[in-house]
């Protein structure tokens, strides 16, 4: 048995040869790079829009924390007095009477997030729960706004609905 080994490692006698001899075409590479640009700016526009999503949430939740643990001080009756939170550009100011003369102290200051708008003008900018019942006069809405929009509920009965 004898071997033919004159066309052993002779490529041109295979199927698989470019007819130019060369690479990929200008062609091909034009829509492979095509292809590519259009899956990266889709898959960016997703992904900015699922970033927002999540810190418009996240903020959202800050707010319904805040709002649900002056509810939970005031219907506690922590230092025998009502318990708030006051919304100004940029902030949120969480309110009670610490030093005891009937008006409210800023307890705490807590920075909100950049690129989200917080409307509570609705409920008069502040949410003040009355002592023991947790039932509040400032009703109504506070909107969040930032890449889509979030609202937060307050009842006469204190109830926070979001």
């Amino acid at each position: 048995m004898t071997i033919d080994m004159k066309n052993k490692g002779d490529l041109s006698s295979t199927t698989f040869r470019n007819k130019s001899g060369a690479g990929f075409t200008m062609i091909e590479i034009l829509v492979v790079m095509g292809i590519t640009a259009i899956l990266v700016s889709v898959g960016t526009y997703w992904g900015t829009g699922a970033y927002k999503r999540v810190a418009l949430n996240s903020e959202r939740d800050i707010v319904v924390s805040l709002l649900t643990k002056a509810r939970g001080r005031s219907m506690n009756n922590i230092g025998q007095s009502e318990h708030g939170v006051r919304f100004v550009p940029g902030e949120y100011i969480v309110l009670a009477d610490e030093d005891g003369d009937g008006d409210l102290d800023i307890v705490e200051t807590i920075e909100s997030s950049p690129g989200i708008i917080v409307d509570a003008s609705d409920v008069g900018n502040e949410v003040i729960f009355d002592q023991l019942s947790g039932r509040t006069s400032s009703t109504g809405d506070i909107q969040l706004d930032g890449g889509g929009t979030r609202i937060i509920t307050i009842n006469d009965e204190g109830a926070i609905i979001w």
